[in-house]
């Protein structure tokens, strides 16, 4: 399934796009907020993990150059001892600061819960991670608590699906 929106293309993440997501992985501004960068071998590890999960993840891509903006998708996530799905992105740094990261999380918001069904989703963020924050409040979901992971303080950010 690709997903649309006024400016961006989300199409599904591919093995073919391991040299992208190489880049991606191995920028220090992009991988700021994580457990640290990801040489050639690594992203290809976590390309097949993303891939075998099952769930959604998606290359954004801009629709006027069709330039590689980052990704953006739905994984499953455990947090204190409850199975989540996590909606989370990275873009290039090219792509921050142009709403484009809105865009897309919007966009895989809708897609998790019109077209998924899901009830509810989350993100988790590093308090520093101001720009990341404003992303997912824009896009509705609220601060529900802070917690620790991956050996780290994080906030658990959380929006359920509407209702009629």
């Amino acid at each position: 399934m690709i997903l649309t929106t006024e400016r961006l293309r989300l199409r599904p993440l591919a093995r073919d796009d391991l040299d992208l997501l190489a880049t991606l992985f191995s920028d220090p501004e992009v991988m700021r907020f994580s457990l640290g960068l990801l040489d050639r071998e690594q992203a290809l590890e976590k390309l097949d993990r993303m891939l075998a999960t099952g769930w959604d993840s998606f290359v954004v891509e801009r629709i006027e150059d069709d330039r590689f903006a980052g990704i953006c998708g739905l994984a499953p996530q455990t947090v204190d001892d409850i199975d989540e799905v996590e909606l989370g992105y990275r873009l290039m740094p090219d792509s921050w600061g142009r709403g484009i990261a809105t865009e897309a999380a919007r966009a895989c918001r809708d897609h998790a819960f019109e077209t998924l069904g899901l009830p509810r989703i989350i993100s988790i963020i590093e308090a520093a991670n101001v720009a990341s924050i404003r992303v997912v409040e824009k896009v509705g979901l609220r601060f529900e608590k802070e917690t620790r992971m991956w050996e780290r303080p994080v906030r658990v950010y959380s929006a359920a699906k509407p209702t009629l």
